[in-house]
Formats: C-alpha cells, structure tokens, sequence
C-alpha cells in the first residue's frame, strides 16, 4: 500500500528524515509526530505522539520525538506533519518510518 509525498521512494533513513524535517521547519510550520498500525489512507485517526511542537525550531528536538515514538512503538508507521498557521491547517505530511516487515 503506497500513500503520502514519498510513497514510491525507498524508505527515508535519519539523515534524510532530518533534511525533510528541517524543510518544514524552514516554510515556518510547526511540526506534529503521529503513529499508527493501519496506514490505510482513508484511516484519519492516527494516534498522536505528544503534542504539535509550535515552539520547536531545531531539526534536533524533532528528530528526538520522532526517534522516542519509533522505540516506544516499533511496529506502527510514523508520520510526520506540518502545520500551518496562516491557513490553519496542515499543509505537509509524510510516512517517516515503516515497521521492519513493510520495508
């Protein structure tokens, strides 16, 4: 099952996960971490890994959320989102990570 900006692309590693977050970072949006166990793209109610990071303008503290949500849940998929406040809304979203048996 493929969905989201990078669905057809190998699986992200750290180092570009962290490029992707600090371009979101870059836009001036504000960041969320979500987990799931079914990706299936009319599944809206991915769990939230704490709450969105409005403050956060380092890359650093991002990836730390997103690596803290992959060792807590190790078999979900994780996406990552920005937020914007202008159109109060979310305006970027991609799957940072996919259980080892979907990759």
């Amino acid at each position: 099952m493929k969905q989201g900006a990078f669905a057809f692309m190998p699986p992200l590693n750290e180092d570009q996960v962290r490029e992707q977050i600090q371009w979101v970072l870059n836009q001036g949006y504000c960041l969320s971490v979500e987990y799931t166990d079914e990706p299936h793209p009319r599944n809206n109610y991915w769990r939230m890994w704490g709450l969105p990071m409005f403050d956060l303008k380092d890359a650093a503290a991002i990836m730390y959320e997103f690596q803290s949500c992959k060792k807590a849940f190790p078999d979900c998929y994780i996406k990552i989102n920005g937020y914007d406040a202008d159109r109060q809304g979310q305006v970027v979203s991609f799957i940072a990570y996919y259980p080892a048996d979907m990759q």
